[in-house]
């Protein structure tokens, strides 16, 4: 069953233990799944989605750059069901209520079970979203050390997304969501 839902299917796994990392894609891509990643950081995951819209997506919650959880809004907003495999369960913030967490060290068979689950639900309940309605902005958290940091980093975003990236302060931006890539 796990295989004939994901033969095809692209997934994205951010998750930056080198050894976790390799099992859930070994597992993935034997299920007939393509594997974007695995992404170690926040930075190559997000730079990944300029090019690949996955399917679905497996996020590790504490990476060394920081917190996934930007990640996760961008792809709620895209509307790329996701689900969160961790050591840290306690740390994921009531927004994220409905999302599948899996505790570290994960279970395969639970694994697949909860992709498939994500695969088989409506969009909205995927996204978040019951609205129906399409996100114009969503707002990122960054770490700079001060606005002129910050300022570099709207640029690179701007740059390499063609998106428009407004600074609110060196923790915070926003992006408004133009377009999005295609599903491979």
């Amino acid at each position: 069953m796990f295989q004939d839902d994901l033969a095809g299917r692209t997934v994205l796994i951010v998750e930056d233990e080198y050894l976790l990392a390799r099992e859930l894609a070994d597992h993935v891509e034997k299920a007939g799944a393509r594997v974007i990643g695995p992404m170690p950081s926040l930075v190559f995951a997000f730079e990944a989605l300029q090019h690949h819209l996955p399917d679905l997506a497996i996020l590790d919650i504490r990476l060394g750059s920081g917190d996934v959880f930007s990640l996760a809004h961008h792809l709620r907003d895209l509307d790329v069901p996701f689900l969160f495999a961790t050591a840290y369960a306690s740390s994921v913030p009531a927004s994220f209520g409905d999302v599948d967490v899996l505790e570290k060290p994960v279970a395969l068979t639970a694994l697949s079970r909860s992709l498939v689950k994500l695969l088989n639900s409506p969009s909205e309940f995927r996204s978040g979203r019951s609205d129906g309605a399409q996100p114009r902005s969503s707002l990122w958290s960054i770490e700079a050390a001060d606005n002129n940091e910050a300022l570099l980093i709207a640029q690179r975003i701007a740059d390499e997304t063609g998106q428009k990236v407004t600074i609110l302060d060196e923790n915070m931006i926003e992006i408004d969501v133009v377009s999005s890539p295609k599903r491979n």
